[in-house]
């Protein structure tokens, strides 16, 4: 069975600021106010972020699979791609 995922706006105080991210949720936690923990790239489970709002669309994860992949694709060949692997970040 495929799980349907929705873009959400994640926030998270920080000090007197407020961070932003976006990203795709499982429908199951893409709830208005409800609270998400985010994978770190080291593998650790982050702080906690409000989902701001949620996007009326829901996107089946073979497609979001898709479009993550061209979103990669596309990061390779640009100059940000190109500036990661000379550095011996990507």
């Amino acid at each position: 069975m495929s799980v349907a995922y929705r873009q959400c706006h994640l926030v998270r105080p920080r000090g007197r600021a407020v961070l932003h991210y976006t990203t795709r949720l499982p429908e199951s936690h893409a709830v208005p106010g409800g609270v998400v923990r985010l994978r770190q790239p080291d593998g650790t489970w982050g702080e906690g972020w409000r989902v701001e709002s949620v996007g009326p669309r829901p996107l089946a994860e073979e497609h979001m699979r898709k479009a993550e992949r061209a979103h990669l694709k596309q990061r390779r060949a640009s100059d940000i791609g190109r500036a990661e692997r000379r550095e011996g970040l990507a």
